[in-house]
């Protein structure tokens, strides 16, 4: 256990973090491999590692190193599988490369300001993921099923800008490869809006008006949780100790 940022429990605490491979195919689903998330300041501390008991050697990779690992451990075990998924945390990159290089398909999450421009002979594609996407005509978007939800399907709209064309000579590959931006958009603001407007007789405005002021009401809480996360981060470096009268918080958060 250790002191660390977690995504399920939104702050800093002790809990472990993995990182896990699932594999999947249409008979189902079921983890291949996974590996434990170690900060560096933990592996900087060989004191701590023997406590720990961690096996000698070990030192710091970060979660993409460690997801690129499992990769490479599936190629070499001859598992086959044709592309890989990952959300954001993993990115572009090094994976990106070593997916190309070894001919897998790939779609691999990035954030809002990743930048990106599409090459000669493309469509003029350029900016930012958010701002192209809010770019797009109505024409773009396409909405599809990701799979059955707990109460219906789990609708999304969809729109695609194709980048570029890579030589798949340059990866010792023969085929040829497209490399372009998938864009996910999500339906249930337009459904709460649409909901409210069936439910009650308010004025459309009204709606309009609530539904702006909640998710720039969200997108305030999410920066001020920034904030603090960071603020807690500067005082630990300070040597500043825990919030709770010098003991660590408790949490069985383990992903």
């Amino acid at each position: 256990m250790h002191r660390q940022y977690t995504g399920s429990a939104g702050k800093i605490t002790n809990c472990q973090i993995g990182v896990f491979a699932a594999y999947a195919a249409r008979h189902g689903h079921a983890f291949i491999d996974r590996a434990l998330y170690l900060p560096k300041t933990l592996t900087s501390d060989p004191v701590h590692l023997a406590a720990a008991h961690m096996p000698e050697g070990t030192s710091f990779s970060t979660k993409p190193g460690l997801a690129l690992a499992m990769i490479e451990r599936a190629i070499a075990a001859s598992v086959p599988f044709s592309w890989v998924a990952a959300v954001t945390v993993y990115g572009v990159g090094d994976i990106e490369r070593a997916l190309r290089r070894a001919g897998k398909g790939y779609v691999l999450g990035v954030k809002t300001d990743h930048l990106f421009n599409s090459w000669v002979g493309k469509p003029l594609v350029a900016g930012t993921a958010e701002a192209i996407a809010d770019g797009l005509a109505p024409s773009a978007w396409v909405r599809l099923s990701a799979g059955g939800g707990t109460k219906s399907a789990r609708l999304y709209d969809w729109a695609y800008c194709e980048l570029a064309h890579l030589d798949g000579a340059d990866y010792e590959q023969a085929s040829l490869w497209t490399r372009g931006l998938l864009i996910r958009g999500s339906i249930q603001e337009i459904r709460r809006i649409a909901e409210r407007l069936a439910q009650r007789r308010i004025q459309p405005a009204r709606v309009i008006t609530w539904s702006l002021w909640r998710r720039a009401h969200q997108a305030a809480a999410r920066q001020a949780h920034l904030e603090r996360r960071a603020a807690e981060v500067r005082r630990r470096r300070r040597g500043g100790g825990h919030k709770n009268g010098g003991k660590p918080a408790r949490s069985k958060t383990q992903l």
